[in-house]
């Protein structure tokens, strides 16, 4: 299950540590490096063009610099699901 902190009233994370207290385990994402997030761009496009069959192309490769380079410049850093979410935006724009 992925939740932000926070996100809603009331803090989902709270409502969990209630419930099942020493049972809750978390796992806190950290802000992976620029390779890391290249690398994590490239796979999750390769399993884009596999699943929806479409072939490579520059402008996929493009769409994932143009997603490194918007992550880059947001004040909540490099958050994994924010650079997979808007690339997948980006994909389904290039092959759309």
């Amino acid at each position: 299950m992925a939740i932000t902190p926070g996100a809603s009233k009331p803090d989902p994370i709270q409502e969990l540590k209630r419930e099942f207290g020493s049972h809750l385990r978390m796992v806190r994402l950290r802000e992976l490096s620029k390779n890391e997030l290249v690398e994590l761009g490239t796979r999750v496009a390769e399993v884009y063009r596999r699943a929806y069959e479409v072939p490579g192309s520059q402008a996929a490769d493009k769409a994932i610099w143009d997603c490194l380079q918007v992550t880059e410049r947001q004040a909540e850093g490099r958050s994994p699901r924010t650079f997979i979410r808007r690339l997948l935006e980006k994909l389904d724009a290039v092959y759309g």
